[in-house]
């Protein structure tokens, strides 16, 4: 797994004006996603008042396929 560096590392940057690296951002948006994919499956709330929408959402085929 690839480290995060410190505020101070990034700080002490020669490249510190440019921004994060992009490999720090893929790092980070992946550390997003999981979060983001774990809360999702603690809700238990269901699709709600989204329900009626769902289907056109997705294409017509998959939503052949995989029914609500």
């Amino acid at each position: 797994m690839t480290s995060i560096p410190s505020r101070d590392e990034l700080l002490r940057s020669d490249q510190r004006s440019r921004g994060l690296p992009r490999p720090l951002l893929a790092v980070l948006l992946g550390h997003h996603e999981n979060w983001a994919f774990d809360v999702a499956l603690e809700r238990t709330c269901g699709f709600g008042g989204a329900a009626p929408f769902l289907p056109a959402y997705f294409p017509g085929r998959c939503g052949r396929a995989y029914p609500f």
